[in-house]
């Protein structure tokens, strides 16, 4: 199936837990449609219908409002209540799909799994870093790419079918290393994407042509001094993961490189921009 905004139905609440059973009672307001449980990896799949951008905003609301204390790991719309079975279009060139069971993934289209990290291909963040990663292949010659935080690995192998050589992809959470290692090899991208379990400090400075990093707003300005670093002169950086209001303390946090263009999305931000000498 493949997914059209105009007709997508359902809401997907991923969160982590070890107690389920605390979400079972959900406020008659919450139209709960799906849910499943994954106790090995404490990881709790809700899926809820909705009509249009207000349902939205009302379910998430209302579930945060309801347990506010939830670890949230991701919130996507799909057109099925099972997170798997669909197909996502980016672009010409960037096509996901999520197979059902061992479903054959159509001729050139990225084969991704994200039950266990973030990268299911339904954010607003990663349809940023998607659009801004063919523009800066439209750009400038891209040979190597460090992908920090690459949960599912949906942005390493978008860069692979871009036709990168060599791609490091590096998470701190190491369920999403095992995850996103499986998705590189569904793709046969092992001889050029390498999964590591750790953060900035995996890349080496003045590697890389390109980096990625779709992370949380605390965790850029954490780090943020320590990503251009990485980057080759004249480099390019794809930030996201952030609010248009926020742009200016993210900006600064990575030494204020040349922003080259700008993006958002329901209320999502993220930007390309070069790192000068």
């Amino acid at each position: 199936m493949e997914f059209d905004p105009g007709k997508s139905r359902y809401l997907i609440i991923k969160l982590r837990t070890t107690s389920p059973h605390n979400f079972s009672a959900l406020p008659q307001y919450l139209p709960l449609v799906h849910s499943h449980y994954q106790q090995r990896h404490g990881l709790l799949s809700l899926s809820f219908t909705q009509e249009g951008q207000e349902d939205v905003e009302k379910v998430l609301k209302g579930f945060v409002s309801h347990f506010p204390q939830a670890d949230i790991l991701e919130t996507s719309l799909s057109p099925s209540p099972a997170p798997v079975g669909y197909i996502k279009r980016f672009s010409e060139k960037l096509v996901l799909h999520c197979p059902e069971n061992n479903e054959p993934s159509p001729e050139g289209h990225m084969v991704v799994r994200s039950s266990l990290s973030f990268g299911s291909g339904f954010h607003p963040t990663t349809e940023i870093c998607m659009s801004l990663l063919e523009e800066a292949f439209s750009r400038k010659e891209v040979e190597r790419v460090f992908d920090l935080g690459t949960g599912s690995g949906i942005l390493a192998l978008a860069a692979y079918k871009l036709g990168v050589k060599r791609v490091l992809a590096a998470d701190i959470d190491l369920k999403a290393c095992v995850e996103a290692l499986d998705n590189v090899r569904c793709n046969c991208a092992e001889n050029g994407i390498y999964v590591v379990n750790g953060s900035h400090s995996s890349a080496r400075d003045g590697s890389f042509d390109l980096l990625l990093a779709n992370l949380t707003v605390s965790t850029i300005l954490t780090i943020g001094a320590h990503l251009p670093p990485v980057l080759k002169e004249g480099g390019l950086m794809i930030l996201s993961g952030f609010t248009p209001e926020q742009f200016p303390e993210i900006e600064k946090a990575v030494e204020s490189p040349r922003i080259l263009q700008k993006m958002d999305r329901e209320g999502w931000a993220g930007f390309l921009a070069a790192v000068e000498a």
